[in-house]
């Protein structure tokens, strides 16, 4: 039989582009879990204002969050993506929040500490926190930093509880019964 030189060029072209193809497929594939992580992400939304609240009997006028005093508390996994936006709704303070105990890797810009590692959040600006929680459970607090010193009940702060990356525990609170 004779076979055509022409026709085996083009066939072992093909093979080679093919074999290209599935090649880099399985590399892009393995390399895949460098460039993503396997995380949810958790979305806040915080306005922080001042509010008229009865605190121990005393009608005071306090800072904030979203109308609450008592912050539920933020539960996360390890590896997931943390958002918060926090608007400011202070008419005459410029703020930012810091993650008490977190190492911040790879995130010190969203650390939080006023005039070091974030200018602040201008009153009737916002700003979107967000990163990859890489931390070890447990649980931290989270604050509000400003120009001046915030003490007793106008110190919005909350806890934020890391918890181990894929227990799920994360995924079973109820924000609305932790308030109470």
């Amino acid at each position: 039989a004779v076979v055509s030189t022409q026709s085996t060029g083009s066939s072992l072209k093909y093979v080679v582009q093919l074999l290209s193809t599935i090649m880099i497929s399985i590399i892009l594939l393995l390399l895949l879990p460098l460039f993503s992580h396997g995380g949810k992400v958790r979305e806040f939304d915080w306005t922080v204002q001042r509010s008229v609240e009865v605190v121990a009997g005393r009608t005071l006028v306090v800072m904030t969050s979203n109308h609450e005093i008592k912050v539920a508390p933020v539960h996360v996994e390890n590896g997931d993506t943390l958002s918060i936006r926090v608007r400011n709704h202070l008419p005459d303070m410029g703020i930012t929040v810091h993650w008490h105990g977190f190492l911040m890797r790879d995130a010190q810009e969203y650390d939080g500490v006023l005039g070091l590692t974030q200018c602040a959040i201008a009153p009737g600006e916002e700003f979107l926190y967000e990163w990859v929680v890489d931390e070890n459970p447990g649980t931290y607090w989270w604050h509000l930093h400003s120009g001046i010193p915030i003490t007793g009940h106008d110190m919005v702060r909350g806890f934020l509880v890391v918890h181990a990356e894929g227990s799920g525990h994360a995924d079973h609170v109820n924000y609305e019964d932790a308030m109470d």
